[in-house]
């Protein structure tokens, strides 16, 4: 994949994690606050049971498996093969027009060719780029939606109220400020029980 793709599908999920930071607290229990005419009710604190999950690697690890890379490889395979293709097409034109005068007129109309296809290729890559990161933008909610519902089956089948989503206290990448922030955002839990992270066991749920 071109370096130009990679950096875009970087872009889009890390604006992909951003959109799920907001939706980090996963409620798997029936402990939630109502509004009566007579006030609002809460559950007993006391009976809160919390639990960790590292949705975000498990997303990852979901969009590496053979349930979702497939399409996506074959996706920018098909890309590659369309822009080889057109780039073949081009270098032969103009190793053909490396042969003839300037000052011919089948070369001038051979050169206008030229450019306008190189136009059309270069419009064709952005918009294949394009289509390649909205599909893998797609396809990586969908792998978070799964996650999210083994999280939830996970939590409530182990007795939790709560579950709620935060990375794994791993070293945070600093190359860059906004990734830098990405990662502080992805870890809203500073201290935790031991014992209450579930997230191998929704690995496991997973079958990853």
């Amino acid at each position: 994949m071109r370096r130009s793709t990679q950096a875009a599908l970087i872009g889009i999920l890390g604006a992909a994690l951003l959109v799920l930071l907001m939706d980090r607290l996963l409620v798997v229990g029936g402990s939630t606050a109502h509004a009566s005419g007579h006030g609002a009710a809460v559950a007993d604190p006391a009976s809160d049971k919390i639990a960790t999950c590292d949705i975000y690697m498990i997303s990852d690890k979901l969009m590496e498996s053979d349930r979702f890379k497939p399409e996506l490889t074959a996706a920018g395979d098909k890309m590659k093969g369309e822009l080889e293709t057109l780039q073949t097409e081009l270098q032969t034109m103009a190793d053909k027009l490396k042969g003839m005068s300037p000052q011919d007129a089948d070369a001038q109309q051979l050169y206008h060719d030229f450019q306008e296809k190189q136009r059309a290729a270069q419009q064709k890559q952005a918009e294949m780029s394009r289509d390649l990161e909205k599909l893998f933008a797609i396809k990586y909610v969908e792998a978070y939606k799964q996650v999210r519902a083994s999280a939830e089956a996970v939590g409530r089948d182990l007795g939790y109220t709560y579950v709620i989503a935060s990375k794994q206290k791993d070293d945070i990448q600093t190359e860059a400020v906004q990734v830098v922030i990405q990662g502080i955002l992805a870890r809203p839990v500073i201290v935790a029980p031991e014992g209450t992270d579930i997230t191998e066991d929704v690995v496991k749920d997973l079958k990853l």
